[in-house]
């Protein structure tokens, strides 16, 4: 359903916006959309969820019972959001200092495969599924985490990236599609299909404090080129120059 009405949109259009250049080279290539009628502009990252939250209680995730130092990974639980191999990182560190939270809607893929995992390998101790939270709820999941890891497989554009970023909350990724350039050093990506190189980066950001010191620097960086990126005058650009095309 998706393709055949992407098709139809993007072969009627006088230009095509995306953001990020991974997304334009598949509309050229699997869309045959010519490259002068498809732009990148990312949107600037403003008025998010979260900005709308004043002095939140942290009483509100009481009823979690977290423990007091665990990684953050917001996501739903479709295969390709990779929880899998990030569970299989964690047990292959052994390290009982090391919790993880998650967040997310929970799929069939959850119970027919996260789940038993999180048994056979005796991880739910260590590892909590939350399902769907509330917004408050997950905003102090951010502000309160050692860290964000995103492990994903395919993302056009990885919003928990973006977020981390933004709030200034340590984060490692995935080395794929726009999850490099988002983050904007190599030093805090992952192969996303290497269990060691994911235990690696989390061990790194769980534990050193000077790696932990040079992300979040980055993130001061990187989080003015998602707030301040100036979209609208570059829509206002590509719709002016198709205007006088169609003139």
């Amino acid at each position: 359903w998706r393709a055949v009405n992407y098709k139809k949109a993007i072969d009627g259009s006088d230009a095509v916006i995306v953001s990020y250049n991974h997304i334009k080279k598949d509309i050229i290539k699997y869309f045959n959309k010519p490259e002068n009628q498809v732009f990148t502009i990312l949107l600037d990252m403003q008025e998010l969820w979260f900005d709308k939250i004043k002095t939140p209680d942290n009483s509100s995730l009481n009823k979690f019972d977290l423990p007091q130092k665990y990684l953050l990974y917001p996501a739903s639980t479709w295969e390709h959001k990779n929880h899998l191999r990030l569970l299989k990182a964690i047990k292959q560190l052994n390290n009982e200092e090391i919790h993880l939270v998650c967040t997310g809607h929970q799929t069939e893929f959850y119970i027919n495969q996260i789940k038993p995992l999180l048994k056979d390998y005796s991880l739910e101790h260590k590892v909590k599924f939350l399902g769907i939270v509330e917004d408050i709820e997950l905003y102090l999941l951010y502000q309160n985490c050692k860290a964000v890891v995103v492990p994903t497989l395919y993302e056009a554009g990885s919003f928990p990236l973006m977020e981390s970023i933004i709030m200034g909350v340590p984060v490692i990724c995935s080395n794929v599609t726009s999850l490099p350039e988002t983050i904007g050093n190599e030093r805090f990506v992952f192969n996303p299909y290497d269990i060691s190189d994911i235990a690696n980066k989390i061990e790194l950001i769980w534990n050193d404090k000077e790696y932990i010191k040079e992300n979040i620097k980055l993130l001061n960086v990187q989080s003015q080129k998602l707030v301040n990126n100036n979209a609208l005058d570059k829509i206002h650009n590509v719709y002016n120059a198709i205007s006088s095309l169609n003139e």
